[in-house]
C-alpha cells in the first residue's frame, strides 16, 4: 500500500488536531550534519597535543615574548677584537699612575727656582718656588710625585715653602756643614704628620729635592701602603730570619740606581759582600745595585750590602724617605705558613726602614724621614706614640709600634695661615686655576671656607674657575 507521504515527512512531528487526511509539518530547523564516522585505528591517528603546565610553561611564555620583542633593540653589537687594541700586561697600571708634570697649555709663571741657597732660610717661608728642572728625572723615578696632586694644571711643578719646609732644610743645612770633625756624626730622624691635606708628601718631595742638588744617595719608598696589602710575592729567608719581597726590592734597586747613578758609580765597595751562595767584587756601587736589578732572587742581600756600604765612614750623606708610615703599623695582609697574618715589622723593607728611624741602625750623616698619612685606618697604637698619650687599661698594646718612632722627631703640618693663602691665591690667579681677582675679601673667604687646608684651598679654587 502506498504511503500518502514521503519517507522524509515522517521523520518530522505532526501537528496535533490536524485532520487525519492533511500532513501539516511543524516549521522546525534543519539539524547540523554531525562527522562522518570512521572505522580507522586510534593507532594510527596523530597524538594529542601535550599541554603545557608549571615551569614549562613558564619557558614556552618566555621564549613567545623574546620572539615578539623588538629584535633591533636587544641585539648586541659584537667586538671587534682587531679593530681594537689590546692593553699589554701593566700597561693599564702604568697609565693610571703615569704622573704628568706639566700643561703647555697654562701660561707661565716667573717665579724662583728651588736651589740649595735657599734651604733652610727662614725668610723663603710663604714664598711659591719653582722646582728646577735637573732633579725632575730622578724625583719622579723616586715616586716623589703623586697622582691627585695639582701638578697638571701648571706649566712648571711649583711648591709653597712653608714652617716644616724650612725646619727640614734647616737639617739638611745642618749635615751639609763643612769641616766636620773627623768621626762626628750628624744624623737625624724626623716624622711628618698632620692633617688629611696638610702637604706631606709635598714636604718630602722639597727635601728629596734638596738632597738631590746636595750630592746625597736618597733612597725612597715612595707608599708603604704596596708592602702590607699582600700582592707581592714574599718568602721567609732564614738567613736574616725575615719575610723577604724579592721583586719589590729589585724594583726599588732599579729606581734607586736610576735617580742615584752619578753617586753610586762613583763609589767603590769596602768589601765584598755574599750574594745568596756566592761572593761579588763589583768596582762600582753602581754595578753593585745592578745586580740586584737584574737576579731578583738576591735583591734584598744586595739592598743590605748596599746600605751597610752607606753606613761606612766617609760615605755621603744618605736620605731613607718613606710616606705613608701608619701603613706599616698594622698587621699585613700575607699570612706565614700557620695562616697566621704577619706583623709588617716581620717583613725585611720594614723592619730595615725602622731600623733606621728607632735609631737601631745609623748612617754616620744622614736623615731618615717618614710621613704619616690619612688613607690607612686609624693607627691608635703609632698616634699614641707620637702625641705621647698614655694607652688605657683595657686597650690592647702593640708594644712594637713605640719602639719602631722611640726617639725620632715629630715635625706637625699647622695649617696655612692668612699670608700662606694669599701667596697661593696668587700663584693661581697667575697660573689660570683662579680666575677671580685676589682681594682681602677673597682671601678672608677662601681662608675661612678652607680652614687652612691647602688640599681644601685648591679644591675650592678649581671650582671657582668654572
Amino acid at each position: 500500500m502506498a504511503l500518502t507521504s514521503c519517507w522524509r515527512c515522517l521523520r518530522l512531528p505532526r501537528l496535533l488536531n490536524a485532520p487525519a487526511n492533511r500532513v501539516v509539518l511543524h516549521p522546525l530547523p534543519l539539524r547540523p550534519r554531525s562527522a562522518p564516522f570512521t572505522t580507522a585505528s586510534a593507532l594510527l591517528a596523530n597524538p594529542p597535543k601535550k599541554q603545557n603546565s608549571g615551569q614549562g610553561h613558564q619557558k614556552a611564555i618566555m621564549a613567545k615574548q623574546k620572539t615578539t620583542t623588538n629584535k633591533y633593540h636587544h641585539k648586541k653589537k659584537k667586538m671587534d677584537v682587531s679593530a681594537k687594541q689590546l692593553f699589554e700586561i701593566g700597561e693599564r697600571k702604568r697609565i693610571r699612575k703615569n704622573i704628568v708634570l706639566s700643561n703647555t697649555s697654562a701660561p707661565v709663571v716667573p717665579l724662583p727656582e728651588m736651589m740649595l741657597d735657599i734651604c733652610g732660610r727662614g725668610e723663603t717661608e710663604g714664598t711659591v718656588f719653582q722646582i728646577p728642572d735637573s732633579v725632575l728625572d730622578s724625583l719622579k723615578a723616586l715616586g716623589a710625585f703623586k697622582t691627585g696632586q695639582h701638578w697638571p694644571y701648571f706649566q712648571r711643578p711649583s711648591t709653597l715653602v712653608r714652617k716644616g719646609s724650612v725646619e727640614i732644610g734647616k737639617l739638611i743645612s745642618w749635615i751639609n756643614e763643612e769641616g766636620i770633625a773627623e768621626g762626628e756624626e750628624r744624623y737625624a730622624r724626623r716624622i711628618l704628620d698632620g692633617t688629611r691635606g696638610s702637604g706631606r708628601s709635598i714636604v718630602l718631595a722639597q727635601a728629596m729635592n734638596w738632597a738631590i742638588q746636595s750630592n746625597w744617595v736618597v733612597i725612597a719608598i715612595p707608599d708603604a701602603q704596596e708592602l702590607v696589602i699582600g700582592h707581592t710575592e714574599y718568602e721567609f729567608d732564614p738567613a736574616w730570619s725575615l719575610w723577604v719581597q724579592k721583586e719589590y726590592t729589585a724594583a726599588l734597586l732599579g729606581r734607586i740606581l736610576k735617580a742615584n747613578s752619578t753617586v753610586l758609580g762613583r763609589l767603590e765597595p769596602v768589601e765584598d759582600h755574599k750574594m745568596g751562595k756566592t761572593e761579588t767584587s763589583p768596582s762600582t756601587l753602581a754595578k753593585l745595585v745592578n745586580i740586584g736589578v737584574q737576579d731578583p732572587q738576591i735583591s734584598n742581600d744586595v739592598f743590605m750590602a748596599l746600605l751597610k756600604e752607606l753606613s761606612t765612614p766617609g760615605r755621603p750623606p744618605v736620605l731613607f724617605a718613606l710616606d705613608n708610615l701608619g701603613q706599616i703599623s698594622l698587621p699585613s695582609a700575607y699570612r706565614d705558613t700557620a695562616f697566621e697574618l704577619i706583623h709588617a715589622h716581620d717583613l725585611a723593607l720594614p723592619n730595615t726602614f725602622l731600623s733606621y728611624l728607632s735609631g737601631a741602625s745609623r748612617f754616620p750623616r744622614g736623615l731618615t724621614l717618614a710621613a704619616t698619612s690619612s688613607v690607612c685606618s686609624k693607627t691608635k697604637d703609632l698616634t699614641h706614640a707620637l702625641r705621647g698619650v698614655e694607652h688605657g687599661p683595657w686597650d690592647k698594646v702593640d708594644e712594637r709600634i713605640a719602639k719602631s718612632v722611640e726617639g725620632a722627631g715629630l715635625v706637625e703640618l699647622e695649617k696655612l695661615s692668612k699670608e700662606e693663602v694669599k701667596a697661593i691665591m696668587e700663584w693661581y690667579n697667575a697660573g689660570g686655576v683662579l680666575r677671580q681677582p685676589v682681594t682681602i675679601e677673597s682671601v678672608t673667604e677662601q681662608y675661612a671656607i678652607s680652614s687652612g687646608n691647602p688640599k681644601e684651598l685648591f679644591r675650592n679654587c678649581l671650582r671657582l674657575k668654572y
